[in-house]
C-alpha cells in the first residue's frame, strides 16, 4: 500500500556493503551507508548521521519553440469534427497552460524521445560546473512511452550520450512517477556507495502518439465509428500533454557556486488495490481493469490511443492526494516533531486542480497558497519529465515563470501524483549551498 524510504542510514559501517547487496530499492528504511569513498565528511541532519546525496544540478530540454494554445493543431494536427473543436476549447479554457513544447512541427517529428533525453543530460552536466560524463557511474531513466519497446530506454540513452565507458543503467516504467522511481533508485545507489554520481532522466515525446494521424475515424461525428465517451477520453490528452526532458545530476558534493538540493526522504502510496486504471495506453478503455480480450484481441485503432477517464480523475485525484499525504505524515515522513516545510512543489496536470491542491497544502502542511509553486503554465504537462522540470525551474529561474525565492535551509516537499492507477510519490528536499 505504501513505501517509505530514507537516506538516513544509521547501522554500523561494517555491514554497509552487505546491506547494499541485500536491500532492494523497495525496502530501505534504516540501512548502512559506507562513507569511506566520500570526499566530504558526513553531515548531521534532522534524520541522523548520513552520507548525504545532493542534486547538484538539473538540466532540461524543451524541443523547438514554445507553442501557444492557438498553434497546437499546427504541430500535432487537427481532428475535423464539431466534437473535437468543443473538446479543445473546453480543455484549454481549464488547464491554464500558456505554452508547451512538441518534438514535432507541422505534423512531422523532429526529435526522438531519446534525443530530448540526451540534450537534458548534457545540459545538466554543463550546469554542474566540474562534472563530466566520465565521472558518472549510474544512469536511471523514467518515461511513459519509450521510442522502442526494447532495448530499455536507459540503455538506449547510454548509447546516445557519447559515453566512453560502461554505465549502470536502469529503466523505470510507469507514467508521471516513473522518473521518481528512477530518482529513488539512483539515490540509494549513491548513498550506499555503489556510485559517487548518477544521472536521473525523465523524458517524454508524447506528441508522437497524440498526432492526429493516430485518430483515424475521429474526423466524423457519427456515433457508430467510436463511442463519444471513449473519444473524449483520448482527445482530452491531446490538449493536456506535451514533450520535454529533465535531468538531475546526483552527487556526493553539492554545487560549488549555486544552491542545490539535498535529498532527505521518499514516500510512495499506491491506491491500485482500491481503484481501476484511470489512464491507459494499449487497452480498450480507461476506467476498468484490463482484460484479456481488451489487450490481445481488440484489433482496432483505439488500441493505439492513450486515454484518461476524466470522471475517475476528477473524483479521486485530490482526495487521494490529501489521504496519501496524511499517511506520509503519520509515518513520520517529515522527521522529528513533524518539522515544517517551506515550499510545496506539486506536479499538477492542469491548473484546474491548483486551488484544491493549495487547499490540501494549507490543511495538511500549514502552507499559504503563495508557497505552493508550479511551472506548469510555461512548460506544460510533461508527464515523467514534470518532476525534474519543477526542480529545474526552481533552481534556474528562466522561461518566463516566476521562480520561488529559495534560500539555504528551506525544506521543499515535492508531490507527484500519477493518475495511471492512482499512485502518489513525495520527495523531501533541503536547499543547500556549497557547504552542504
Amino acid at each position: 500500500m505504501f513505501e517509505f524510504t530514507t537516506c538516513n542510514l544509521r547501522l554500523p559501517l561494517a555491514i554497509g556493503v552487505l546491506t547494499g547487496l541485500l536491500c532492494s530499492t523497495e525496502s530501505l528504511n534504516q540501512v548502512a551507508s559506507p562513507t569511506a569513498s566520500s570526499s566530504r565528511s558526513t553531515a548531521p541532519s534532522s534524520f541522523g548521521w548520513i552520507r548525504p546525496v545532493y542534486i547538484r544540478s538539473v538540466g532540461s530540454s524543451l524541443p523547438n519553440n514554445p507553442v501557444p494554445n492557438d498553434n497546437i493543431e499546427q504541430h500535432i494536427g487537427a481532428i475535423h469534427s464539431k466534437r473535437s473543436s468543443l473538446i479543445r476549447r473546453k480543455i484549454l479554457s481549464l488547464n491554464g497552460i500558456k505554452n508547451r513544447y512538441y518534438a514535432m512541427v507541422d505534423g512531422e517529428p523532429t526529435h526522438l524521445n531519446v534525443d530530448i533525453a540526451a540534450e537534458a543530460v548534457h545540459d545538466a552536466l554543463r550546469k554542474s560546473e566540474g562534472v563530466s560524463l566520465e565521472d558518472v557511474g549510474k544512469l536511471a531513466t523514467g518515461t511513459t512511452i519509450p521510442d522502442v519497446i526494447m532495448p530499455g530506454f536507459a540503455n538506449l540513452l547510454h548509447g546516445k550520450i557519447g559515453a566512453q565507458g560502461s554505465m549502470d543503467c536502469l529503466t523505470a516504467g510507469g507514467v508521471c512517477v516513473s522518473s521518481t522511481n528512477a530518482l529513488r533508485a539512483a539515490t540509494h545507489s549513491v548513498t550506499l556507495g555503489e556510485h559517487k554520481r548518477a544521472l536521473v532522466v525523465g523524458s517524454e515525446a508524447l506528441s508522437h502518439v497524440l498526432n492526429a494521424d493516430r485518430f483515424q475515424g475521429f474526423d466524423t461525428d457519427a456515433r457508430d465509428v467510436i463511442d463519444p465517451k471513449d473519444a473524449f477520453k483520448a482527445e482530452f490528452l491531446r490538449y493536456m500533454l506535451s514533450d520535454g526532458a529533465g535531468c538531475a545530476l546526483l552527487d556526493i558534493e553539492p554545487h560549488p557556486t549555486k544552491l542545490s538540493f539535498r535529498i532527505e526522504r521518499f514516500y510512495h502510496h499506491s491506491f491500485a488495490h482500491e481503484l481501476p486504471p484511470c489512464m491507459v495506453f494499449g487497452t480498450r478503455s480507461a476506467g476498468k481493469q484490463a482484460e484479456l480480450n481488451d489487450i490481445y484481441k481488440f484489433n482496432n485503432n483505439q488500441f493505439l490511443l492513450m486515454q484518461q477517464d476524466t470522471g475517475l480523475l476528477n473524483e479521486h485525484i485530490i482526495p487521494l492526494f490529501k489521504k496519501s499525504l496524511l499517511h506520509a505524515m503519520e509515518e513520520g515522513f517529515l522527521g522529528q516533531d513533524e518539522q515544517p516545510v517551506d515550499w510545496f512543489f506539486p506536479h499538477i496536470s492542469s491548473h484546474f486542480f491548483y486551488d484544491e491542491t493549495a487547499k490540501v497544502a494549507e490543511e495538511v502542511l500549514g502552507l499559504p497558497k503563495e508557497r505552493v509553486w508550479t511551472n506548469l503554465s510555461s512548460v506544460g504537462n510533461v508527464g515523467a519529465a514534470s518532476m525534474l522540470l519543477l526542480m529545474w525551474g526552481a533552481l534556474n529561474p528562466t522561461n518566463g515563470e516566476e521562480a520561488p525565492a529559495l534560500k539555504k535551509g528551506d525544506r521543499v516537499l515535492m508531490g507527484i501524483p500519477e493518475s495511471g492507477n492512482f499512485s502518489y510519490h513525495y520527495i523531501l528536499l533541503t536547499v543547500v549551498d556549497k557547504d552542504g
